[in-house]
């Protein structure tokens, strides 16, 4: 699968995904969501309920991931 994201990257309004046997999809995003505002909108309702970890991404998989991406990155170095 592939997806094609709307400049800038980091914030796009529409984002089309593609693959070997369907047509393509597009998603319009809201622009509520774009950027790191979903993030923000954790962290504020983590807090606001006294939790220290998000239920959405954890800190084990937030460690995991950033254990691939270290990997990823030792292969292309």
């Amino acid at each position: 699968m592939r997806a094609d994201l709307q400049a800038p990257f980091w914030a796009p309004q529409r984002i089309v995904l593609t693959g070997p046997s369907m047509e393509p999809e597009e998603h319009v995003l809201d622009p509520a969501d774009n950027g790191y505002a979903g993030e923000i909108r954790e962290v504020r309702a983590a807090m606001a309920e006294g939790r220290t970890e998000s239920s959405i991404m954890p800190l084990d998989e937030s460690l995991a991931m950033m254990g691939l991406l270290a990997d990823a990155r030792r292969q292309i170095a």
